[in-house]
């Protein structure tokens, strides 16, 4: 494909065999661009016009983007689903064994999840904020009070 020929982008939809050499020259391209080649020098050592380089460049960046989403996506499932399971461990051990050092590994691991969601705006303080019905939800979940809920992590706060 070095030598630019049948490169040009067809005007319509393109058939099965322009397609193809439209996916190899972006492979090309992509290839040279990883080996950090400037678009000028890419154009060069293809010989297509830089102008066309320039908008294969852009149709691949939205292509990385997107890969890139799916694969952050994917792994903050993965962590997510490894964050249920401690915390499913945390509740059964605290409904079991009672205990502040439960109850701090549970919001721990809430605290985790809710970062990784980007639930929480930057700060240069990090404090625990747990309304009156996440502590009642806690409460019902672990048998106690939300009182007591609420004082054990006003102690985790302190500590």
């Amino acid at each position: 494909m070095a030598d630019g020929q049948g490169l040009a982008i067809p005007r319509g939809r393109p058939n099965r065999e322009q397609r193809l050499a439209i996916d190899q020259l972006r492979r090309d391209i992509g290839a040279l661009y990883a080996q950090r080649l400037k678009p000028g020098e890419i154009a060069e050592r293809l010989g297509v016009p830089r102008r066309s380089i320039n908008r294969h460049l852009r149709w691949l960046r939205v292509l990385w983007q997107e890969e890139l989403a799916g694969k952050i996506a994917e792994i903050r499932l993965r962590e997510l689903a490894e964050l249920d399971a401690i915390e499913a461990e945390m509740a059964a051990r605290y409904a079991q064994h009672g205990g502040r050092r439960w109850l701090e590994s549970r919001l721990r691991v809430k605290a985790l999840r809710a970062s990784l969601l980007g639930l929480f705006a930057p700060s240069k303080h990090i404090g625990l904020s747990l309304s009156a019905s996440e502590a009642a939800r806690l409460a019902g979940e672990y048998g106690v009070t939300p009182e007591r809920v609420m004082l054990e992590a006003k102690a985790l706060v302190r500590d």
